[in-house]
C-alpha cells in the first residue's frame, strides 16, 4: 500500500532492478536456468517439439546425476530453477529431485500438462510451495483433449487437478497454445479459468519442430482468427510492443539451459550443439555457449532492421529453423502478422473513436 501511495518507492524499487538486471547481463550470470528433467511424456500432442534431436534417444540422468547438475548451477549463480520436459511428473524421482533443490533455497517454477499431479505431489508443494506451476490445457471436451493429446481421459482429470491445485493455495498460472483443433473451446476455457481466478496465458503461433519439420504448421489458425480469441488486455499489450523497447534474448547471458541429458545447449532452437556439465564442467560449458550465442542469435538476419520485430517476435534461430537461412525473408510470418496488426490498428482506432 505504500508503495502505491508514494510514487518515490516504486521508482527506488525500479531503479535497484534495472541495475540488478544490468550487472546480470554485463557479468554473464546464469540467474535462470531451465533444466528439462526427461524427454518422455504421458501425451502425444500433435504440436511437441520437445523431443530428442534426429531421435536419438540415449538414457537419461539418474537421480545423483540431476542432483550434481542442481548443484553445479546453484553454486554458478542460479536463482530460479525451472523444471521440465517431456512431462516432469513422469519421473518416479520427481519429489526428491523437487525437494533437493527447494532445500537448496532455489525458487522454482514447474512447467507440466497437469494430468500426472496427484495427492502425494500436492502435499509436497503445500508445504515446500513453488513460485509457480504453468499447466497447459489442450481443450474443455473429452473429443479435442484426446484428439490433440493422442492420449485418453486427459480432459477431466488435468481440470481436476487444476482445481485441486488452486485450492489448496498453490500458485498456479495456465497457458494455451491456440491452435485449429482447440480454438471453438478456447471461450469456453478461458470463462472457466477467469471463475476460477486462474491467469492464463494465450500463444497464438504454432512453432515448427526444432528439425525444421513442419507439422505443427498444419494446426496454424488465421490472424483474424487469432484476433478473434484474444481479450482486450491481451490486444492492448500487443498494440504497446510497438512503442517498447526491445527486449533482448537472454539465453546464453542470464538463462541456461540443460537437456535430459545433463548437456548444456543455447536455447529450445539451437540444440545441435550441446555440452556436457559433469564431463566438462560450468565454465567450459558456459563458455562455449556464449560463442554459440555470437555465432547464432547476435548476427544480422532478415527481420533485425525491421520496426515491428518485437511485434512479430522473430529471431535469427527460428528463422534459420524455418526457412533454412537467418538472411531468408520469413514470407507466411510477415503475411501473418500484417493482417494481424491491420485487425489491431482497427480494433484502436474504434476505441479511441468512442
Amino acid at each position: 500500500m505504500y508503495a502505491q501511495l508514494n510514487p518515490a518507492v516504486k521508482n527506488w524499487r525500479e531503479i535497484m532492478l534495472d541495475k540488478f538486471n544490468d550487472n546480470v547481463i554485463r557479468k554473464r550470470i546464469p540467474i535462470r536456468s531451465i533444466l528439462q528433467l526427461t524427454y518422455k511424456c504421458n501425451f502425444k500432442c500433435v504440436h511437441c517439439y520437445q523431443t530428442p534431436l534426429n531421435g536419438n534417444e540415449r538414457l537419461e540422468l539418474n537421480t545423483e546425476e540431476c542432483k550434481k547438475i542442481i548443484k553445479i548451477l546453484k553454486n554458478n549463480g542460479c536463482v530460479l530453477l525451472t523444471f521440465t520436459g517431456g512431462e516432469v511428473f513422469t519421473r518416479a524421482d520427481f519429489m526428491e529431485l523437487y525437494s533437493y533443490a527447494y532445500d537448496l533455497n532455489l525458487k522454482i517454477s514447474i512447467i507440466s500438462n497437469g494430468f500426472l499431479i496427484n495427492k502425494d505431489i500436492i502435499t509436497l508443494f503445500s508445504k515446500k510451495t513453488p513460485t509457480c506451476i504453468t499447466v497447459t490445457i489442450y481443450g474443455n471436451s473429452d473429443d479435442t483433449y484426446d484428439n490433440f493429446t493422442r492420449a485418453k481421459y486427459g480432459n477431466n482429470k488435468v481440470w481436476e487437478n487444476i482445481e485441486n491445485i488452486h485450492s489448496a493455495g498453490i500458485p498456479i498460472r495456465t497457458q494455451i497454445i491456440a491452435n485449429s483443433i482447440i480454438l471453438p473451446e478456447i471461450s469456453d476455457i478461458r470463462e472457466k479459468l477467469t471463475a476460477l481466478h486462474i491467469p492464463v496465458q494465450l500463444f497464438g503461433r504454432m512453432r515448427c519442430d526444432v528439425d525444421g519439420g513442419y507439422n505443427p504448421y498444419l494446426y496454424q489458425i488465421s490472424a483474424s482468427q487469432l484476433f478473434n480469441i484474444m481479450s482486450e488486455t491481451e490486444r492492448k499489450e500487443k498494440m504497446l510492443s510497438f512503442n517498447s523497447k526491445k527486449k533482448a534474448c537472454n539465453s546464453g547471458i542470464s538463462n541456461a539451459y540443460i537437456n535430459p541429458y545433463g548437456e548444456m545447449y543455447l536455447c529450445e532452437k539451437v540444440r545441435e550443439n550441446a555440452y556436457s556439465l559433469l564431463q566438462y564442467g560450468f565454465e567450459f560449458c558456459w563458455e562455449k555457449i556464449g560463442e554459440l550465442r555470437k555465432s547464432e542469435i547476435d548476427i544480422n538476419y532478415f527481420c533485425c532492421t525491421c520496426k515491428y520485430n518485437l511485434f512479430c517476435g522473430l529471431c535469427a534461430p527460428l528463422i534459420k529453423n524455418e526457412y533454412g537461412d537467418a538472411m531468408n525473408e520469413p514470407v507466411n510470418e510477415c503475411k501473418r502478422n500484417v493482417e494481424l496488426r491491420e485487425k489491431l490498428y482497427e480494433y484502436t482506432k474504434n476505441i479511441i473513436s468512442d
